[in-house]
């Protein structure tokens, strides 16, 4: 009889341990959210290659026919008298990659040659657009923490310029927010299984009647001792079991595996720049210089290089475009085994790309 009874309690307590677990991890995913896009890894990894790849490169004024004129604008040469180029270069790009659209209050205008003198970058969380009343893709005026300001005072550049969002730009990122997501909620799949001791779906088997308090403290301690990387305590009339594993975890880490070539497919980057796996394929040294030219001419010198360049192009005279050189990139001591040709490996305009 007393056998009896001992099954019928290790029946009930393995149920109330397993019932806890179950709603703990129910109430776990039905409050919790995927880590947000911003966050992720890859796309910070991301954001700062191209917005560092940017900043390093040079800036001068060539004319109409794209030859380098020789001139000084301090427009080009240090846009913000506070801060070297390169910072002001970066945050405009870091701007366009989380938002969409970068902005900057424009400084006095040199009477003699027409060129904007100096720019303020701003933080793009600040500005506001108010859209004409004929014409919703051009901007009447703009605020910044309210305020109103001309059109013509703010210096806008922007990617991903939908004619069916309006006159601003949107970032990638927000363009593919809902296949974000997924990252998101694997990456936070992943703290959370880890955070909690490990897999959710243990079950501790008890020779004894407990009640719900004690179930619940038993639980408890076994996640505590996970998380702290100390031994748990079983006492003699307690077992600890682990079902066999669903794949789940290896899935998770699947995803995870090929959300950094999404997002380089996202954002028009070879794969192999982000080490992103790909089947077949590696990033050697052998090939980075043809990868760097792949990502420079069809994506880094078309998105980027050729918006950057325009937007300070409308700060400069009629007759003066703005150039950004991408030979910064390529630089001999980088490339030894390239030889004498190694300086010759871009020319000065991304888009005189060898065949």
């Amino acid at each position: 009889m007393f056998s009896i009874r001992r099954d019928r309690h290790s029946r009930a307590d393995v149920s109330l341990i397993s019932s806890w677990l179950s709603e703990a991890l129910s109430a776990r995913a039905g409050t919790g959210t995927p880590v947000p896009y911003d966050e992720l890894p890859i796309t910070q990894g991301v954001a700062s290659l191209i917005a560092d790849s940017l900043a390093a490169m040079d800036l001068y004024p060539v004319d109409l026919n794209g030859n380098p004129t020789g001139e000084t604008f301090p427009i080009l040469e240090q846009p913000n008298p506070d801060e070297d180029r390169a910072e002001t270069i970066h945050k405009i790009a870091q701007s366009m990659f989380w938002t969409g659209n970068g902005y900057a209050l424009k400084g006095p205008v040199d009477l003699t040659s027409g060129a904007v003198d100096a720019i303020t970058v701003i933080n793009p969380d600040r500005v506001g657009v108010d859209p004409d009343e004929y014409d919703d893709l051009r901007v009447r005026s703009w605020t910044i923490d309210g305020q109103t300001y001309g059109r013509q005072t703010i210096q806008l550049w922007k990617i991903n310029d939908d004619p069916r969002k309006g006159p601003l730009g949107r970032s990638p990122l927000k363009r593919c927010a809902t296949a974000l997501d997924t990252y998101g909620w694997a990456y936070r799949y992943l703290g959370d299984y880890f955070a909690g001791g490990g897999n959710p779906g243990s079950i501790l088997k008890s020779k004894l009647e407990l009640d719900p308090t004690k179930i619940t403290e038993l639980a408890a301690e076994w996640a505590s001792a996970r998380k702290q990387a100390r031994p748990a305590f079983l006492p003699q009339w307690l077992d600890f079991e682990v079902p066999p594993s669903s794949g789940e975890l290896r899935d998770v880490v699947e995803v995870l595996s090929n959300a950094a070539a999404e997002v380089a497919r996202m954002l028009n980057l070879p794969v192999s720049l982000v080490n992103a796996p790909v089947a077949g394929y590696s990033l050697q040294y052998s090939n980075v210089g043809d990868e760097f030219r792949r990502w420079l001419a069809v994506s880094l010198g078309t998105t980027w290089i050729a918006r950057i360049e325009r937007g300070f192009s409308q700060l400069l005279p009629p007759e003066r475009r703005a150039r950004l050189d991408p030979s910064n990139l390529f630089r001999p001591d980088l490339f030894p085994d390239a030889g004498p040709a190694a300086p010759q490996m871009l020319p000065a305009s991304p888009m005189e790309l060898p065949a």
